[in-house]
């Protein structure tokens, strides 16, 4: 990169000022400045968000810089981030409580989705595996409802 190319990267307020300047900038110049400008748009939409939600709410408000998009994990490392036990992991995705896929040996879940999982059993204040989604291990419809129709005459045999 020469002086000049460099002199119109730095140079990204000036082109602010007077953007009719642009058209003089040298190509080899423009991936770096359009990475500046990108940069720019960014934190300025970030100040939108905040002004627009503070004018909204009337006070002060925080914003949490935009995070990875979380990745899928085995479960042996699900287990070890949230401090559930291993077992209760595998019970849970193999009873189908929590949604997983199979990568290869290993099974795949989400941590969020453990998490959820966790919260809303605190919420109904009951322990993690003993949440009612299905009426009993036997229903295999897995449904809410209560057992299946008794038969008609209990003797006879289908």
């Amino acid at each position: 990169m020469t002086v000049a190319t460099s002199a119109w990267v730095s140079d990204l307020s000036h082109l602010l000022a007077e953007p009719e300047g642009a058209g003089d900038v040298p190509t080899e110049v423009l991936p770096a400045l359009l990475a500046q400008v990108t940069d720019q748009v960014t934190r300025l939409d970030t100040l939108r968000l905040i002004l627009a939600a503070r004018l909204v709410l009337g006070r002060r408000v925080s914003v949490a810089p935009p995070s990875k998009p979380e990745c899928d994990v085995t479960q042996e490392e699900a287990a070890k981030q949230t401090g559930v036990p291993l077992r209760t992991i595998r019970w849970l995705t193999r009873t189908g409580r929590v949604p997983a896929y199979k990568r290869g040996r290993n099974r795949m879940v989400r941590v969020s989705d453990i998490r959820a999982r966790i919260e809303s059993a605190r919420g109904q204040g009951v322990a993690l595996t003993k949440l009612p989604d299905v009426a009993s291990r036997h229903d295999v419809r897995g449904s809410q409802g209560g057992a299946p129709e008794a038969r008609a005459h209990a003797g006879r045999v289908r």
